[in-house]
């Protein structure tokens, strides 16, 4: 885990240090808040991972809670509780210093991140299920089941829960009552998380595609097909959809019509990591262990996709 200057690149502090022993590979995104970063680990060999809570200035280790499986999803915080699912089957909910407050066992494992509102956490597993919880019990409120495993990291908009499933299928379901409100098929399954606005979804495929569907009706607006397939959560800035694809490609597309705007950038190096935005910058994570800082959109002085400091090494 790494933390870094945003103006320059600097490396500020890692975990741990390189003369400790490694925690093993971080496939999801660290989760920061109220001064606090949650990673959790993934240690193939041992089938075992962590979830970490760092101090966000110093990287310097709070407490260290380990679950019964590697961890590829994120953590999500809310109030007082830290959820996080693992390859275990398991939800784990969390107290603030570490220790557990209830657990939730699926049938297969749990690579998303847990959605969580006021009145339910939202969680997809392998199992082929979209399940409710109650926040303070994880008590089962209701469950929905896909035809095939559910990768992707749910996300809840307009009353509705948005899911895709390696089964080629996008769902939308009703938050309320698990009911399926509408499915879109494509040509391959979905993996990486869906973005929503008031009317619309994008959603990336592993068919190649970024796809814009109507989110009361499911229906397409537009598809357009970025060259790769699409692991890595597209963000979006001033009406524009970022999104990069396997290949280290990174477009930005119009919200409302699909079309490409400016030119893709080739990062020549392949990306499946989530992509954020902060004031401005554009952060890319390659699979080969490089950070790219990029500028989001387009300024007087700065064309979007330029650079903002030198790749950092990871």
């Amino acid at each position: 885990m790494f933390a870094y200057d945003s103006s320059n690149g600097q490396r500020r502090w890692q975990y741990p240090a390189e003369s400790d022993k490694k925690i093993g590979a971080i496939y999801g995104a660290p989760t920061v808040s109220a001064g606090v970063v949650y990673v959790g680990s993934y240690d193939g060999n041992a089938n075992t991972g962590s979830l970490y809570a760092l101090e966000a200035a110093t990287g310097v280790l709070r407490w260290q809670f380990n679950a019964g499986g590697p961890i590829v999803g994120s953590a999500a915080v809310s109030s007082d509780t830290i959820y996080v699912g693992s390859s275990d089957h398991k939800l784990y909910a969390l107290n603030q210093n570490g220790s557990k407050k209830w657990e939730f066992a699926t049938g297969n494992k749990v690579w998303s991140t847990p959605a969580i509102t006021a009145d339910a956490i939202y969680l997809t597993s392998l199992d082929h299920n979209l399940y409710a919880l109650e926040p303070a019990t994880g008590k089962l409120k209701w469950s929905f089941e896909a035809p095939g495993a559910l990768p992707s990291t749910p996300v809840v908009a307009s009353g509705k829960v948005l899911v895709g499933s390696f089964d080629r299928g996008f769902y939308a379901v009703e938050a309320s009552t698990g009911k399926e409100a509408w499915r879109f098929g494509a040509e391959n399954g979905f993996w990486s998380q869906a973005l929503a606005t008031s009317d619309t979804v994008y959603v990336g495929g592993l068919d190649h595609n970024m796809y814009a569907l109507n989110l009361s009706t499911g229906a397409q607006k537009w598809k357009v097909n970025v060259g790769d397939l699409v692991r890595s959560d597209p963000v979006m800035v001033d009406g524009l959809v970022i999104v990069a694809a396997q290949n280290g490609t990174v477009r930005w597309l119009e919200a409302s019509t699909g079309r490409q705007s400016g030119e893709a950038i080739q990062l020549n190096h392949p990306v499946l990591a989530s992509l954020a935005v902060s004031e401005g910058t554009l952060y890319v994570a390659s699979l080969d262990k490089l950070l790219f800082a990029l500028q989001a959109k387009d300024t007087a002085d700065r064309r979007a996709g330029s650079q903002r400091w030198p790749p950092a090494q990871t």
